[in-house]
């Protein structure tokens, strides 16, 4: 087993060294900060950055890592991520348990650039200025000693730089860690003959496009959003085009015929012959017996998220004009407005507004949670019950498991 731990003050880029090693290297991302909001919100109260500290200071300093400790032992991975690392104890009570299966790597960031990034993530907790970013941060070294804490690392990695920067000094810490290869690459050698052909369902902002994007990206297959595909099309200068611009722009629906025969065209293309992930369809059961009498898909992906979740995800989300990148709640831009990725404008899309929201939600309910028994029966549903405590990282981890990589 090796177990990574990565520490770092707030605004370090502590989790962005967690998710790239994640998903590069294959490890498992077990989160204290998590785990902590889910007893906070237990007890029946508000995720704030006070609460959580005094929710620290009532249990103690060891229970967390208790918990940890615990979720590494019923983990089925080798590869394990822990983070953050706050209090001394949640390194050193691990580290007696699994010794020297466990290294620390240190984020360095100075304290004007911690705060220059936190100033543009936007949260509600973050703070407005320099002296409350002091101020704050002054109290958690009261709380939880990081002077101590830190002193642990094996590695030390200066982030004051780019996010390209930072990737080479990590693959750099990595080489003397885990000597292995990336384990995109060993799942690619391991299972050769895994399904190739994926449906991902689930309700609007169960966050489908991001974990189809991710599992194709994974498996060096085609990710095809019918949403997208209609979208594209309805930009070009043909007959076609303009018919199914005008009926996205005027509401209408567009019949089950047209789609399907987008997407067919479009799984007829070379780089759809390795396999594809389908998003977005099919959306009733009309659908789903035309497709399946054209294709055999080998599993079927269902994201299970409540109305509420669904709603409070897509309350404030952005997509990017250009990449067509997504953005909400738990991954705001850099800097408002513009893509992280490209640098395109963002825009709220009209489906994405709350009255439009709960009547797509309305209609998925009856048209479209119908599909799921026809799959459960043949035995090709692979359901993830999604909470709103679990991260991306977590739920994405979660469908690798279920599909046995």
């Amino acid at each position: 087993m090796k177990i990574i731990c990565i520490a770092g003050l707030i605004g370090s880029g502590k989790d962005e060294v967690a998710k790239y090693i994640s998903d590069k290297y294959g490890y498992e991302i077990i989160d204290y900060a998590n785990i902590l909001r889910e007893i906070v919100r237990n007890e029946g109260l508000e995720v704030t950055r006070e609460n959580l500290q005094n929710t620290r200071l009532k249990y103690g300093n060891t229970f967390l890592a208790e918990i940890v400790i615990k979720k590494i032992k019923e983990s089925e991975k080798q590869k394990i991520i822990l983070t953050p690392m706050r209090r001394s104890e949640d390194y050193l009570i691990p580290k007696k348990e699994f010794g020297s299966n466990m290294q620390m790597i240190l984020v360095e960031v100075s304290a004007k650039v911690r705060f220059k990034r936190l100033s543009k993530r936007g949260r509600e907790n973050d703070p407005k200025d320099f002296t409350t970013f002091k101020k704050q941060e002054k109290r958690e070294f009261e709380i939880f000693n990081f002077k101590k804490t830190f002193s642990y690392a094996d590695f030390k990695v200066n982030n004051n730089g780019n996010m390209n920067q930072l990737r080479i000094k990590i693959d750099d810490v990595m080489k003397k860690i885990d000597k292995s290869e990336p384990e995109v690459l060993l799942r690619q050698i391991v299972h050769p003959h895994s399904p190739r052909k994926f449906i991902i369902m689930g309700p609007q902002g169960s966050g489908k496009g991001t974990h189809a994007e991710r599992l194709a990206k994974e498996m060096s297959i085609l990710h095809v959003s019918s949403g997208d595909l209609l979208r594209d099309v309805a930009q070009q200068n043909t007959k076609q085009g303009k018919e199914i611009k005008h009926l996205l722009t005027t509401g209408k629906l567009l019949s089950d015929e047209l789609v399907f025969d987008l997407l067919k065209k479009r799984l007829s293309k070379k780089d759809a012959s390795k396999g594809y992930i389908i998003d977005g369809f099919p959306r009733n059961i009309k659908q789903t017996k035309t497709l399946e009498k054209t294709i055999e898909i080998d599993k079927v992906i269902y994201l299970n998220v409540s109305d509420k979740e669904c709603l409070r995800r897509l309350s404030g989300r952005t997509q990017c004009e250009k990449c067509k990148a997504i953005y909400g709640n738990e991954n705001q831009p850099k800097i408002k407005g513009k893509c992280d990725q490209c640098g395109g404008s963002l825009y709220v899309r009209e489906d994405d507004k709350e009255s439009v929201i709960k009547t797509r939600l309305k209609v998925y309910h009856d048209q479209t949670e119908p599909i799921l028994d026809l799959y459960r029966k043949n035995g090709k549903l692979v359901e993830i019950k999604i909470n709103g405590i679990k991260q991306p990282d977590e739920v994405f981890t979660d469908i690798l498991k279920a599909l046995g990589m």
